[in-house]
């Protein structure tokens, strides 16, 4: 019922969006991950994720930490020399780190918030901006004001319950925008080129802050996105895909083109296998909020899940199977939810060996796996939709709720064997090989065009 809602109201969030200027969509867009994790109620005590990261004093302790370090690098290090710098808004994740490293080898780089990496710090390149005051937030943005009324406007007119958690999380949402729009208008020095890899917030807020000035605007694919209006929002002068389905997808952008994606490079691992102990099943995020593929509910999960491990234990007495969440899930929720199933969310090449067979989902993961040595089966989702286009390359291991069975799994098995060359082609529709030399030359053709203003559709 609520997968019907929140499709009904995204529609109409995106026939709102054509009534705005280009400038503004840049804000409704900021606002998407807040509907929809508004109408799944995702704001209760427990899981407010606003607080998520300051739940525990070590990692706020921590945090506070690499604030402090990044600060004083910044003080000490960062001069004025007018030199090319690029902007980017990056996740703390290895393949940003890597992206990275390539840039700061021919320009000094900026970044927004305390990236948690000892090699970058170490970096006499990067730099890391970051402010954790913000002052005179009641000094309202009149265009931000104007695009939060037709937020809520749209939640009402769905009956959506607009709680005092859903409004502490709008104050946060224009309290990042206040953030923001301080640390970008805070550098002094030859900003040239802004680079985002992601669909979050902060990405729009930055384009929108930057929107009326002398900027090429370039965006970086960031991993599987299975729904396509996240991609119908991509603004930017560049898009640079990990491969061609990407590239397919966007509209928005003024150029686009493959660059391959850094340390995802196509290599078959044949794993020592030790005695078989675990069927392992790769969950997409079902509590995050972008992770809202049709067809992919806790309801149904449970439902294919319970079907499936009744199989497994009639079948394989001695195996277990094991679940393992997507990392930016609420894996505690997740857990509480799914109490009868066990999860391991340890190092996965600890347990690959003694890995009879995977069930994967919707999930770049599953994209790495296909590395691997170990047969592959992709759970189709309740509509028997397959996300990830496997039978595009006659590689048929989509199994239904109602095909589960032993028969079925040993089949899909050893389609797995027969056709192992495939995944190569699979691997690389989706991530090419990083080509290093043609991102930087298109960096420099970015810096040189220097875009007055973006395209949106």
């Amino acid at each position: 019922m609520k997968n019907n809602t929140l499709k009904n109201i995204l529609n109409d969030f995106h026939n709102l969006a054509n009534n705005l200027s280009d400038k503004e969509k840049l804000l409704l867009y900021s606002y998407e991950d807040f509907i929809v994790d508004t109408v799944f109620g995702f704001y209760d005590k427990n899981s407010n994720k606003i607080m998520q990261r300051w739940n525990k004093l070590s990692q706020f302790i921590k945090h506070l930490l690499w604030v402090f370090l990044w600060k004083i690098k910044y003080i000490l290090f960062a001069n004025s020399k007018n030199e090319v710098i690029l902007f980017l808004s990056m996740h703390n994740v290895k393949s940003s780190f890597d992206l990275i490293e390539v840039l700061s080898r021919n320009y000094i780089v900026f970044l927004v918030g305390a990236i948690e990496n000892k090699k970058l710090l170490m970096n006499k390149k990067v730099f890391c901006i970051v402010n954790t005051s913000i002052k005179n937030t009641n000094e309202l943005d009149n265009t931000f004001e104007n695009i939060t009324n037709i937020v809520f406007d749209l939640l009402k007119k769905y009956n959506i319950e607009v709680n005092y958690l859903t409004k502490v999380r709008k104050d946060n949402h224009y309290n990042l925008f206040v953030k923001c729009k301080k640390l970008i208008t805070s550098i002094q020095k030859n900003l040239i080129l802004f680079i985002t890899d992601s669909y979050f917030p902060i990405s729009y807020f930055s384009q929108y802050i930057i929107f009326d000035r002398n900027f090429s605007k370039v965006m970086i694919d960031h991993g599987l996105i299975f729904y396509n209006e996240l991609y119908q929002n991509i603004v930017a002068d560049y898009y640079f895909a990990f491969g061609k389905f990407s590239l397919d997808k966007i509209n928005g952008a003024k150029q686009k083109f493959i660059v391959g994606c850094p340390q995802k490079n196509y290599l078959v691992k044949n794993i020592k296998k030790e005695k078989n102990k675990y069927f392992l099943y790769i969950l997409s995020p079902y509590l995050f909020s972008f992770a809202r593929t049709e067809g992919r509910n806790l309801e149904y999960l449970k439902k294919y899940l319970v079907k499936l491990s009744e199989v497994i234990k009639n079948n394989y007495p001695d195996w277990k199977l094991v679940l393992r969440a997507h990392p930016s899930d609420e894996i505690k929720k997740l857990k509480s939810y799914l109490n009868n199933f066990e999860f391991y969310q340890g190092n996965l090449n600890k347990i690959l060996s003694q890995t009879y067979c995977i069930f994967a989902e919707d999930t770049s993961l599953t994209i790495d796996l296909l590395r691997y040595d170990i047969p592959l089966i992709y759970p189709l989702d309740e509509f028997d939709c397959e996300h990830i286009h496997f039978s595009k390359f006659n590689y048929n291991i989509g199994l239904g709720y109602a095909e589960i069975s032993i028969n079925e799994i040993e089949k899909k098995i050893y389609l797995n064997s027969e056709n192992f060359e495939k995944r190569k082609d699979i691997y690389e529709y989706y991530y090419q090989p990083f080509d290093k030399q043609k991102f930087l030359r298109l960096i420099n053709e970015a810096i040189k065009s220097n875009c007055n203003s973006c395209n949106i559709q």
